[in-house]
């Protein structure tokens, strides 16, 4: 045998290798040659079931010992990443950075970059902050557009207002930016700004738009004077660099459509301000008439206080004297008559009989306060000397003690007049008793308070318990007849033939023997005739009873709930105490002694501590008796917990208190936040994975594998800052992390982004560059003013601006005439042939227009029917209305009125107030001669047909001016004599 067995001189080691790797485990044998798997002349494999695991391996990032160096995954392994130093927790770090597979407890992020690893809130990722400090990191401190920055502008001329096309967001002001103010829409005159005061020198001072506008320092007041009084309207005038046509310097016209209204024009009584002094019809105008003082509104003035008025003005509202006391408007002449103490109708009497208010008073001659019906009574406003008792009543009036309420005595008068004389309870009466059976004793219970004895009630002794019996009253004898004969509240109790008897109140036949009674009968409850019942409240309790468990003497011999009582249970023997008994008893109504027990079940009753009911303990002993030693939760266990997933870390909440560790719990710590993944644990490499892979409470936190970019965006509008994110499994809006999209310029504003709409705002909305671009939302429609009146140009289309821009300066259109500052929708009409107020209309709207009337018949005068005009047109050529007959130019207001059937003055009468009217006398006794009656008509009428009105006596037709006297008795010729001679 050549090179045989194992040993042989000159032999090698092999070692044995399972994978073939070339690299064996400790296992070898010294043979010539290799021998089946004994072939690896190097040892050290440290898994010689996998060929990739060896000492000469390359270390890789895969949780293994590739090399076989003893550490598994170390630095620069390939695969590695290079994690950095992260003091500060922020997920930024500094430093040099260490190739790992996975951070450790010192290298922990991926990402470098972090300026301040002592301070979380520096780090590439934060925005930049207005606070003296490099937030972010990219060497710049405070840069531009950091939050908390604010608008700085150019300011080249030095005036306090920037120039806002040259403006950036700055934490301070730097040289070229110095101020926050904008405004300024040229930046090389310091006398334009937006804050400029507009000066009358041709350019726009203050920046609204307009050049030299009214109200400009150095302007003129200017002021329409539409009606040519020399006074323009106040309220429009302007202080204008130029004064043109059609104004005047002077205002305070009032109506500047009434050339007859104006400053020191004279007040008339016409409801308008005539002179312009802001009072309208004020007194002693011309046409006044003179009102009454009326202090209280009722109709009735002072004549003694009056004033010349228009009208009606506060107070003096009346032209009706008689007013008495003008504060009180209840008091006026025809006012109603009060209780008061006042003359409220102004008659010169106070409180008349029969004023509202009055009381009726009856005549009360005792003085009683009762009065009677006659005399009969008066309703005054106060008690007068006999008319003074409100209560009728009194049956004798003479005697002040007898009325209606006075009390009733003993005296044989009708005292309260109820027509009844000494009433009962009379004052003076004193009680008498009924007594029926004549015993002179009368029943307490029935008792009149009377004058003297009435009726029935004949004896003032009472005390009768029987009134129907003669033989029972107080002091009769005592019988055995069931009777109380002597009224003493007891029946036959003191008779010589009574019994004892005890109180027997359970009906048990047995009384007590501290309560008995002498009686003739039993009665009530004393009806036993044996004592010594211990609880006369319970039947079942007396001498003799059977002893029951209940806490009562129920035999009465002194004792208690004696042992083996009806209703006693079973005790068992406990010795030590515990509440526990061995199988020893006792029957008890409650337990006594060593029984007291109702468990046995003690496995040792020596010990108090061992019991069925003791806490189980860690100490060997079974001492709850259950046969079991150091049960789950005894008293001194620990918590282990459940490694189900064997990597060393237990379930929280999967945990049993055991006094050893026993099957699947074997862990004393609780760290594993899922015990089914092994690979789920405190350590364990972050993935994007729904899962909180390393145990720290948190899922998919940032930087795990599989992450994505994420921007900041605090406003939420899904448009995040440029070069400010974090690498996330999703996006985090707690932290504000969610965009994919950048652009933001405001990330404060939801409203801003890239894809928002342009707003009227002062906002640059789609961070586009521009602020309130035409046709943003919101816009409105402004037109071109040229001629600055503040109406636009109805011909030049609108533009939609956020707000006035150029000659873009009005929302109101209409202007026919941009180039006419006094042509606009609201100017006043002038008859000047233009259509001032563009209405389409010239002149003849205007405020200047007259009334002109229908002129038929070329008089002057027209009739109602009207037409307003600068100029009379057609037929309306006449300025004054009220022509009753517009087809005779004679007959016109103020015409000659003739005798001719006509009303010819158009004063609606016709003739009778001619001038060429005849005067008419009365004639009643048809004698042609008239009394001093008289009319004026055109012809007679009626009676009224005398020329002649001397008339003496216009009854008798004989009496007349040259009559013939005769003896008659009448002054027949009207000389003032009577039946003169020779009649």
């Amino acid at each position: 045998i050549t090179d045989e067995g194992i040993g042989s001189v000159g032999c090698t080691t092999f070692y044995l290798d399972t994978d073939a790797d070339k690299y064996g485990t400790g296992a070898s044998q010294c043979t010539c040659a290799a021998v089946g798997m004994y072939s690896a002349v190097t040892p050290g494999d440290c898994a010689d079931y996998d060929p990739s695991i060896n000492p000469g391996a390359t270390e890789i990032c895969n949780g293994k010992d590739d090399n076989c160096n003893g550490t598994i995954d170390e630095a620069g392994a390939t695969g590695c990443l290079n994690f950095y130093v992260d003091g500060d927790s922020d997920q930024y770090g500094a430093g040099s950075p260490m190739c790992l597979c996975a951070p450790d407890a010192q290298y922990t992020v991926k990402k470098a970059g972090d300026c301040d690893d002592k301070d979380p809130k520096k780090n590439p990722s934060m925005p930049e902050v207005c606070d003296g400090f490099d937030n972010n990191c990219d060497g710049i401190t405070d840069g531009v557009d950091s939050v908390g920055c604010k608008q700085f502008y150019a300011d080249n001329d030095g005036d306090g207002f920037g120039n806002p096309k040259d403006t950036l967001c700055l934490c301070a002001a730097d040289a070229a930016h110095p101020i926050t103010v904008a405004g300024d829409c040229d930046d090389t005159n310091a006398k334009v700004s937006n804050g400029g005061t507009e000066v009358c020198d041709g350019f726009d001072n203050n920046c609204n738009g307009l050049t030299d506008e009214p109200g400009a320092v150095g302007c003129l007041s200017a002021y329409v004077d539409a009606d040519g009084d020399g006074y323009g309207e106040g309220s429009s005038a302007q202080c204008v660099c130029k004064v043109v046509a059609n104004t005047v310097q002077i205002g305070g016209d009032c109506n500047d459509k009434n050339a007859s209204v104006h400053p020191g024009a004279i007040e008339k009584c016409n409801t308008i301000d005539d002179d312009c002094n802001g009072l309208t019809d004020e007194e002693n105008s011309v046409g006044c008439t003179a009102w009454l003082f009326d202090g209280d509104g009722d109709s009735y003035g002072l004549a003694d206080k009056t004033k010349c008025l228009c009208g009606a003005t506060l107070p003096y509202t009346t032209k009706t004297p008689g007013d008495c006391d003008d504060t009180n408007s209840a008091i006026k002449p025809g006012g109603t008559e009060l209780c008061n103490g006042k003359d409220d109708n102004c008659d010169g009497i106070t409180d008349n009989m029969g004023a509202v208010g009055c009381v009726v008073y009856y005549s009360d001659k005792d003085n009683d306060a009762y009065g009677t019906a006659t005399p009969a009574s008066q309703c005054l406003c106060a008690p007068g000397a006999v008319f003074r008792a409100t209560v009728t009543g009194d049956c004798d009036d003479n005697d002040p003690f007898v009325h209606p309420l006075a009390d009733e005595y003993c005296d044989s008068k009708d005292n309260n007049c109820d027509g009844i004389t000494d009433n009962v309870g009379s004052i003076g009466c004193q009680p008498w008793y009924a007594d029926a059976d004549a015993d002179k004793w009368g029943l307490t219970t029935d008792a009149q308070c009377l004058c003297g004895p009435t009726g029935k009630y004949t004896t003032q002794q009472k005390g009768d318990c029987n009134d129907s019996l003669a033989s029972v009253h107080p002091n009769a004898p005592e019988l055995c007849n069931g009777i109380d004969d002597n009224c003493n509240g007891i029946t036959d109790s003191d008779s010589p033939q009574a019994s004892t008897y005890y109180y027997d109140g359970d009906n048990d036949g047995w009384g007590n023997t501290a309560m008995s009674a002498k009686l003739c009968f039993p009665t009530g409850f004393y009806k036993a005739t044996k004592g010594g019942d211990c609880m006369d409240a319970n039947p079942a309790v007396y001498p003799n009873s059977t002893e029951v468990c209940n806490g009562i003497d129920d035999n009465c011999n002194g004792v208690t709930d004696e042992v083996n009582s009806i209703g006693c249970i079973p005790y068992y023997l406990d010795k030590d105490g515990d509440g526990f008994g061995i199988n020893t008893q006792q029957c008890q109504c409650n337990g006594a002694g060593l029984f007291t027990a109702m468990v046995n079940g003690d496995c040792n009753d020596a010990v108090s501590s061992i019991n069925p009911g003791a806490p189980e303990i860690c100490d060997g002993v079974d001492n709850n008796c259950d046969g079991k030693i150091d049960d789950e939760n005894s008293k001194g266990c620990a918590t282990w917990f459940a490694d189900i997933d064997a990597d060393s870390y237990g379930n929280p909440n999967n945990g049993k208190c055991l006094c050893a560790p026993l099957g699947i719990y074997t862990c004393e710590n609780s760290l594993d936040c899922d015990d089914t993944k092994p690979k789920v644990h405190p350590g364990a490499t972050e993935t994007c994975n729904g899962i909180d892979d390393n145990c720290n409470n948190l899922i998919d936190e940032e930087n795990s594998i599989g992450c994505s970019p994420y921007l900041y965006d605090s406003d939420g509008d899904t448009y995040g800052v440029t070069g400010v994110g974090k690498c996330l499994c999703a996006p985090n809006p707690l932290t504000h992390f969610t965009a994919i999209l950048d652009g933001d310029c405001n990330d404060t504003k939801q409203a801003v982004n890239p894809g928002a709409y342009e707003v009227c705002n002062g906002i640059d909305d789609n961070c586009n560059g521009q602020t309130d671009e035409n046709d943003a939302a919101g816009c409105l429609p402004w037109y071109q003013d040229a001629d600055k009146d503040g109406y636009g140009s109805m011909i030049i289309p609108s533009t939609c601006l956020c707000k006035a821009t150029g000659l873009y300066t009005t929302q109101k259109s209409g202007d026919c005439n941009d180039n006419a500052p006094f042509v606009h929708p609201n100017a006043y009409e002038a008859c000047n042939s233009i259509d001032d107020n563009c209405n389409g209309i010239i002149d003849d709207d205007s405020p200047d227009n007259k009334n002109w009337y229908y002129d038929g018949d070329g008089d002057g005068y027209g009739t109602a029917a009207a037409k307003k005009a600068c100029f009379p047109t057609g037929g309306f050529t006449a300025t004054q209305p009220g022509d009753c007959d517009d087809t005779r130019n004679a007959v016109y207001p103020g015409a000659y009125e003739l005798c001719n059937g006509i009303d010819d003055n158009c004063n609606g009468i016709t003739d009778d107030d001619s001038p060429d009217a005849t005067l008419w006398y009365y004639d009643g006794d048809l004698d042609t001669y008239g009394s001093s009656a008289s009319i004026m008509k055109c012809l007679a009428s009626g009676k009224y047909t005398a020329t002649n009105g001397d008339d003496c006596d216009d009854t008798h037709a004989n009496a007349h001016p040259g009559g013939t006297e005769v003896c008659d008795g009448y002054d027949d010729n009207c000389d003032g004599k009577t039946d003169e001679e020779n009649a």
